[in-house]
């Protein structure tokens, strides 16, 4: 029999071991708010390998406009040379863990410029939902909102 996290979960709960299990939900917290920042890094430098490791296949990535993407039609919009980010944060960072789904909300705030000069600010809410894939956090949702 293979015990993988959520044997242990039940294991720890029935036996009443529950101190057991907060040690693995903070490292996995912390590994999610480690996946979110590299994301961030990510969109800063358009690193195309990074999108690709930390994108799910299936990920659909919405946009404040309305406008929807796949995983490849992000990666190229993100990677354009017809733009770049000036600086970008996410403020204001919650996350949360439901199993192998985890679940962040933050502000985006952050300048970009396009073709010609010109630059933007942005200030739009985030939700994205990522998923433990392979022992990876992987992005599986992403939609964005005016504030």
């Amino acid at each position: 029999m293979t015990l993988d996290r959520r044997v242990l979960l039940k294991v720890a709960c029935a036996s009443g071991l529950t101190a057991l299990v907060a040690p693995v939900e903070a490292a996995d917290d912390e590994t999610l708010v480690e996946s979110i920042e590299a994301f961030r890094r990510a969109m800063l430098a358009k690193d195309k390998g990074q999108f690709e490791i930390l994108c799910a296949d299936e990920l659909t990535y919405g946009h404040s406009s309305g406008k929807l993407e796949t995983k490849a039609e992000f990666i190229t919009g993100a990677t354009s040379s017809k733009w770049h980010w000036k600086s970008l944060e996410f403020v204001q960072q919650r996350t949360k863990l439901v199993g192998d789904t985890g679940i962040a909300r933050s502000i985006m705030t952050g300048a970009y410029e396009i073709e010609g000069g010109t630059v933007k600010s942005i200030s739009d809410g985030v939700l994205m939902v990522w998923q433990r894939q392979e022992g990876q956090w992987r992005l599986v949702a992403r939609q964005a909102y005016k504030t």
